[in-house]
């Protein structure tokens, strides 16, 4: 059983035959913050005691989610497999092995549509339309998108 919750129920003046109510059922720290208030209600009758418990174990399980990710970093070291991402927040190791990740171009296939009164038409190859695919920068813009657009399917404006 916890020693620290068993401290912090004792603290809190709760009387001595719930706190070993609680130790013979094995009421832990994970166990009370999965509990209905109602039924906890048995175990700490005042409610300012139940909020103020379920706040104590919350902190106590988000320090020891802290603890394990301590222990995942021992481990790497000791496998020598220290993930650099993992200590600093960068997202380029990641993609490491991404092929798409790392190209700096992207493919776009573009169409011209001819539009006659309410509906449009695709423009064919014979009259200058068809589907073109072309290569950018991932940083183009809508604008260069639009040049490089114009310039292929009207190339004498």
């Amino acid at each position: 059983m916890d020693k620290d919750l068993i401290d912090f129920l004792r603290e809190r003046n709760l009387p001595e035959e719930n706190i070993t109510r609680i130790i013979d059922e094995k009421i832990d720290a994970h166990i009370i913050l999965l509990m209905e208030d109602s039924s906890l209600e048995t175990y700490i009758p005042l409610y300012g005691d139940r909020i103020a418990v379920n706040n104590f174990c919350s902190e106590k399980t988000t320090y020891r989610g802290n603890n394990k990710e301590s222990l995942i970093d021992k481990l790497k070291k000791r496998l020598g497999k220290v993930d650099s991402s993992y200590k600093d927040g960068a997202s380029s190791s990641i993609l490491l092995g991404n092929k798409r990740a790392e190209k700096t171009t992207r493919k776009i296939e573009l169409a011209r549509m001819h539009k006659e009164g309410d509906h449009s038409k695709h423009g064919r190859v014979q009259t200058g339309g068809g589907v073109r695919n072309i290569e950018l920068p991932k940083t183009s813009t809508m604008k260069e998108i639009l040049d490089e657009s114009l310039d292929l399917f009207f190339s004498g404006r």
